[in-house]
């Protein structure tokens, strides 16, 4: 996928089709986060080792459930305590195939590992640093779920409360008046 693609639109060219035929294990996020690109993810699955890093580290009822086509939210790694969990599954998968590298593999995600707790620890930090009545996201992409949940922060998606139209100042004034 190339720059200024969109993910959720994403469609595999023959080309990509024939570069995932040469690997020897495919990972991906899972959750329907891949669109169009899991029906050819499952067909891979068949001749390859594939593994749903988010699927297979987080069960589904910490999952968010929404109102788009998959019904669920993809977006995981937005709270990096909770994509923390896929460190384990990733390792524990490349030493499957690669027993000989194990101890590589493991300082690494142990490394990793430390540096996700890091940022959930600054980010928690620096969030607290703002009142919790302040503590607003307004995005156009419904993305920040789990960043929300994660540091308290109440994320509100424009597209949801538009009706179809154009998200206006005065309306977000009118919901956030005193």
């Amino acid at each position: 996928m190339g720059p200024g693609v969109d993910p959720h639109l994403y469609q595999a060219t023959a080309r990509d089709v024939r570069t995932f035929q040469t690997a020897e294990i495919i990972f991906y996020s899972g959750y329907h986060l891949e669109g169009q690109l899991g029906d050819v993810l499952e067909r891979l699955a068949q001749r390859i080792d594939t593994l749903a890093v988010s699927e297979t580290a987080i069960p589904e009822d910490e999952v968010f459930h929404v109102q788009d086509g998959s019904g669920l939210d993809p977006h995981v790694w937005m709270d990096p305590g909770l994509w923390a969990r896929t460190v384990p599954v990733i390792a524990g998968k490349l030493i499957e195939h690669r027993p000989d590298c194990a101890d590589a593999v493991e300082t690494n995600a142990a490394a990793y590992g430390e540096q996700l707790a890091a940022l959930d620890d600054w980010a928690a930090q620096a969030i607290a640093t703002i009142p919790e009545n302040h503590r607003i996201l307004v995005t156009a992409h419904d993305a920040f779920n789990y960043f929300g949940r994660a540091y308290g922060i109440l994320h509100l998606f424009t597209a949801r409360w538009a009706g179809g139209g154009c998200w206006r100042c005065r309306r977000f004034r009118a919901c956030f008046a005193a």
